[in-house]
């Protein structure tokens, strides 16, 4: 009878074991995500920040702010920009926001919506693009300059760019704001058109 008891008591103390441990265990795991899930939700924020601030900045702010936006300034062509937005006669841009944020390491890709606000067009004209940045002695730039990244890095960015393609094309909400963007080129074609030449004319003679 004692055997019994004493082997009861090592039963007990071996379960009671398993589950302390694995208590503990599911604790640190479910510790971890959310850790993480808050370190992603805290460089969302800072993502939408700095990609509002550029867009926002692009009419007002002269090009030696916004070429401190890229990754590698020296070839971040912003007098084109700035050109473009003089013949089209672009006055204000206006941040929309990012979507299908994604994040990998250092980098992070996501599809960015602004509606550019014309002089003679009361109404915007909505857009998209694929942005990707990378982070940088803490902090976000444009990465125009695929020269530092390694090879995972690159396949990453192509890859990535191409699911924000697929996001574009298969999102609601995107094709709303493209079919606001063709709509708006159709009714104004004349306009564009005249600008779209210009702009070329203006390019040529570089």
């Amino acid at each position: 009878m004692k055997s019994f008891w004493v082997k009861c008591t090592v039963v007990i103390i071996a379960l009671t074991m398993v589950f302390s441990f694995g208590g503990c265990s599911k604790g640190q795991n479910d510790k971890g995500a959310k850790v993480a899930q808050t370190q992603l939700e805290k460089d969302k924020l800072e993502i939408q920040q700095f990609v509002k601030e550029y867009y926002e900045s692009e009419i007002p702010k002269d090009e030696e702010y916004l070429k401190g936006f890229f990754v590698n300034p020296s070839i971040a062509d912003i007098q084109t920009i700035k050109k473009k937005f003089s013949v089209f006669s672009i006055e204000k841009i206006k941040f929309n926001g990012v979507y299908n944020v994604k994040k990998e390491g250092r980098l992070a890709a996501m599809t960015g919506s602004f509606n550019a606000y014309f002089k003679s067009i009361s109404t915007p004209r909505p857009d998209v693009e694929i942005v990707i940045l990378i982070k940088k002695n803490n902090k976000w730039y444009f990465l125009n300059d695929d020269s530092s990244l390694n090879e995972n890095e690159l396949m990453w960015e192509n890859n990535q760019k191409r699911i924000q393609n697929k996001f574009i094309v298969s999102s609601k909400n995107m094709n709303k704001i493209l079919e606001t963007n063709k709509s708006f080129d159709e009714a104004n074609k004349d306009y564009m058109n005249q600008c779209k030449n210009k702009f070329l004319g203006s390019q040529g003679d570089k």
